[in-house]
């Protein structure tokens, strides 16, 4: 009936308003979770690599603080569109967080993963150097299988080369490679 074709509609657009962020239109970690998890199972039966590059801000705290929240919206929307962006259109940028992103590419290992990790941040850079705050961006990369062959251990090994990248001063990309 048309009733029940109307439902399905909205039940389908309600679901996928579920997976993405309200703010940026990208997929939410529900949303990236899920993706996750499917292109994990497809990478093992076809033995290839994925790659992960998980992304924070450096000092965002800074823009909220200093140009109030609404700039703060604005800045993360700029943001998603500039790391929308930079990668392939196969590529899924997520936004995992307050001012946390993650990228999931498909058939990527480390070297291009870091490649990818680093052409995000130069261009995070450059589009932020001449605002009131200029920003910038760390990024910690990871590759399936090598550094991880589930999504936790991924994410975590991910989030672990992030925060070496912020020990060294931020505005730069670790690699899960050259973790102690």
């Amino acid at each position: 009936s048309r009733v029940q074709a109307r439902l399905d509609e909205l039940e389908g657009r309600l679901s996928e308003t579920a997976r993405r962020d309200a703010l940026t239109g990208l997929l939410n970690r529900r949303g990236f979770e899920e993706r996750l998890e499917a292109e994990l199972a497809r990478a093992t039966r076809a033995e290839r690599p994925v790659a992960l590059i998980l992304g924070d801000l450096d000092h965002f705290k800074t823009v909220n603080d200093r140009l109030g929240h609404p700039a703060g919206d604005a800045v993360l929307l700029r943001i998603a569109a500039v790391l929308e962006g930079v990668g392939r259109r196969s590529d899924t940028v997520a936004r995992i967080g307050g001012e946390g992103f993650v990228f999931m590419v498909r058939d990527a290992d480390a070297d291009m993963a870091f490649e990818l990790a680093e052409r995000a941040r130069v261009a995070l850079e450059r589009a932020f150097a001449d605002e009131p705050v200029p920003l910038t961006a760390s990024f910690g990369t990871v590759a399936f299988p090598a550094d991880g062959t589930t999504a936790a251990s991924l994410l975590e090994t991910a989030d672990r080369a992030l925060y070496a990248a912020k020990r060294g001063g931020g505005n730069r990309s670790a690699r899960a490679a050259g973790l102690p």
